[in-house]
């Protein structure tokens, strides 16, 4: 398994990287080096400082909607730009401790993505450019195209580091498909309406705001995470005691046993909820 992990993840690595070398976007960029610059930039920040969401552990990155505005604004070579100058500073000094063959698997996964990404809009109808609303199709198209590679690829690399199996590995992404890749897809026109009306203050208005609602749902992550963490000393305090607790809280219905008062009662705690519930 180990050795097919291998061959996969070198398959991924070396298709992505001759696809990016295919392309060559190197000589497509003209007089839009400020511009590249600060998409950059945002891609940097956005990986950094990711929207996390309680319990700890949860939350996504809206880089993936800077690629796909770019695309849709910009063209592919563009988009291939932004992807390669923005993955080396993110090697080298934010994630070091990642192994140098994962970086490469994620660029060349990156890579499939977009160009992925690029002619499924293309081949919808869509034109780089400005905002139409007329592209929705085409938008929508491109962003199920990107989504679908990347599910894919991922349910690739689990399959083989994992007793899962690969229809359960895609159910699972799947059912979180709508949430993540529905808010990739909104905050990605709302950036390209932004960069229609005016580029530079576009981007940097975009950023803004993502990086002060990380700001902020990372504070109220810090919350929940305190007051989870209150609750369970509590109730292990209350489990310790001699005498049977129960309390209920009628707006969510729930409800907290301690060990002493199942005891005492002999029922376990679904039998004491289920008497709860009907008086």
């Amino acid at each position: 398994m180990k050795r097919l992990y291998a061959l996969y993840a070198t398959f991924v690595a070396l298709s992505g990287c001759m696809l990016f070398l295919y392309r060559w976007p190197f000589g497509h960029i003209e007089q839009q080096w400020s511009m590249l610059v600060l998409l950059c930039i945002s891609v940097i920040l956005l990986s950094v400082y990711m929207i996390h969401l309680p319990p700890k552990g949860n939350g996504f990155s809206l880089d993936s909607a800077v690629y796909l505005a770019t695309v849709f604004v910009y063209g592919l070579e563009m988009a291939l730009m932004v992807l390669f100058l923005s993955m080396l500073p993110t090697y080298l000094f934010h994630e070091k401790s990642m192994k140098w063959w994962k970086h490469v698997c994620n660029f060349a996964m990156y890579t499939w993505m977009i160009v992925g990404a690029y002619y499924s809009f293309i081949m919808f109808g869509g034109e780089s450019g400005a905002f139409s609303i007329y592209f929705l199709g085409a938008y929508l198209g491109s962003l199920i195209v990107y989504s679908m590679i990347n599910i894919l690829l991922m349910a690739g690399f689990f399959s083989l580091s994992s007793s899962y199996r690969v229809s359960h590995i895609l159910i699972s992404m799947l059912s979180e498909w709508l949430s993540s890749y529905g808010v990739t897809l909104l905050a990605s026109l709302v950036l390209v309406s932004l960069l229609t009306l005016h580029a530079q203050f576009g981007i940097i208005l975009f950023t803004s705001v993502i990086l002060l609602l990380s700001f902020t749902l990372r504070k109220y992550g810090t919350l929940y995470e305190k007051v989870a963490h209150d609750k369970a000393y509590i109730e292990q305090l209350l489990n310790t005691l001699p005498i049977g607790i129960i309390t209920m809280h009628h707006s969510s219905s729930q409800h907290f046993i301690n060990h002493s008062a199942v005891t005492l009662l002999g029922l376990d705690k679904k039998e004491i909820k289920q008497m709860i519930e009907q008086k």
